[in-house]
């Protein structure tokens, strides 16, 4: 029997709408519809939607169109890569950002509907495939000796990468939240070798990052491929600022010009 090649696409700190680099996001998508024959697993890895008015932070006048913005936008995204990879493994987990969710407020007069649904209910999560894993410690998705969540840590010095794999015993971990793209490796007294990423998302560098010289700003998302015969193979997908563009496998490929608003205007 021929040897199963696995390949699992992670994205994450999309951050839809307002805060989030669409251009990058498109070349990202565009990738994945290169692959979609290829790709057997396919990962959001947390603050997929912003909820930026529900946070504790600055907020624009028009707070309700906002939020329908982001919901509508988001909704695309879901719908968009279910039909584009229908038989890959599907999984949404959740960030700090997507639970904001929980901070909506119900408006008596205009978008009631809206707030009164549940996540799973409003993104179509069971009809489109999506396995859903809420924000918590503790949980995580497991593929091979890899886990998957969104991550807790922050902080312009640490090492998040290897403090994320600390607490993960006996698993290698792939983390989010970060805005930047991280990694570490360490062999355990067992002889295991556990590695640790953290890659950069899509979110705007609205915050200045990339003008501090320790905070390593950076965009990107993971491309990991499994066999039984050779194991894991991960991959970790930059992009330089303002650059919605990256080189894989000999070809380019580029979001210059994508609105994901664009696309989310059109399921209304």
């Amino acid at each position: 029997m021929k040897n199963k090649v696995e390949m699992l696409v992670v994205l994450n700190d999309t951050q839809l709408y307002r805060n989030c680099d669409e251009e990058a996001l498109g070349a990202a998508l565009s990738f994945i519809k290169e692959y979609k024959d290829k790709i057997t697993h396919l990962v959001l890895n947390g603050d997929i939607t912003d909820y930026e008015q529900q946070s504790k932070f600055a907020k624009l006048p028009d707070g309700y169109q906002q939020a329908l913005d982001e919901i509508q936008s988001t909704k695309w995204l879901f719908k968009y890569l279910a039909e584009l990879c229908p038989n890959a493994e599907k999984v949404m987990i959740d960030g700090n950002h997507d639970m904001r969710w929980s901070n909506m407020m119900k408006d008596q007069t205009m978008g009631i509907e809206h707030w009164l649904k549940t996540p799973s209910e409003m993104f179509r999560y069971k009809e489109l495939g999506w396995k859903h894993i809420p924000y918590a410690v503790g949980n995580f998705y497991r593929w091979h000796d890899r886990a998957f969540w969104h991550g807790s840590r922050a902080g312009k010095k640490m090492d998040i990468a290897k403090a994320e794999l600390d607490d993960m015993l006996g698993l290698s971990v792939t983390t989010a939240h970060i805005n930047r793209n991280m990694y570490h490796e360490e062999r355990e007294a067992t002889g295991k070798l556990r590695s640790a990423y953290t890659h950069g998302g899509f979110s705007k560098d609205n915050l200045n990052f990339v003008r501090s010289a320790n905070s390593k700003w950076s965009q990107g998302f993971g491309v990991y491929y499994w066999s039984k015969e050779t194991g894991e193979q991960a991959y970790s997908i930059n992009m330089r600022h303002h650059k919605p563009e990256f080189i894989f496998e000999g070809k380019v490929f580029s979001g210059r010009g994508f609105k994901i608003f664009d696309k989310g205007r059109k399921i209304r």
